[in-house]
């Protein structure tokens, strides 16, 4: 996380749904159970301030992925407004069920870009190919 109006990373940890819950920010509770990444403001925002902070993650989803027949299959839902995937070294992209930009990164690997305007989750399904396969 970033604090865009200073350049300033900010110090992230985890904390607990309960722990955020505690907060009373959000009009729709975390589930208790669940981790949240937090992210700390040098300092507390005032009234009528505004402060921009961007949120960059990247993981991996070994349960999301699976094998069908010698295709890859990725399915996920996507929060964020801004979602990029990308496709292991070799694999070649054969579909996917929503719109997104596709391109190629700098080692030459399938990008696929999604933009979540909704208010909700985007349901993604992705399925890639190793190249040189018919």
């Amino acid at each position: 996380m970033f604090n865009l109006d200073t350049g300033e990373p900010l110090h992230t940890h985890l904390v607990s749904g309960k722990e955020v819950n505690t907060l009373g920010y959000y009009p729709t509770p975390t589930d208790p159970d669940s981790v949240v990444v937090q992210g700390d403001l040098s300092q507390p925002v005032g009234e009528g301030e505004t402060v921009r902070v961007r949120v960059e993650e990247t993981y991996s989803d070994a349960v999301g992925y699976k094998m069908d027949k010698d295709e890859f299959v990725w399915t996920r839902t996507l929060g964020r407004p801004l979602n990029y995937i990308t496709l292991p070294d070799g694999w070649m992209l054969t579909s996917v069920n929503t719109p997104a930009v596709i391109s190629l990164d700098p080692q030459g690997r399938i990008t696929l870009r999604f933009n979540n305007i909704r208010n909700d989750e985007l349901s993604v399904s992705i399925r890639a190919k190793k190249r040189g396969r018919e």
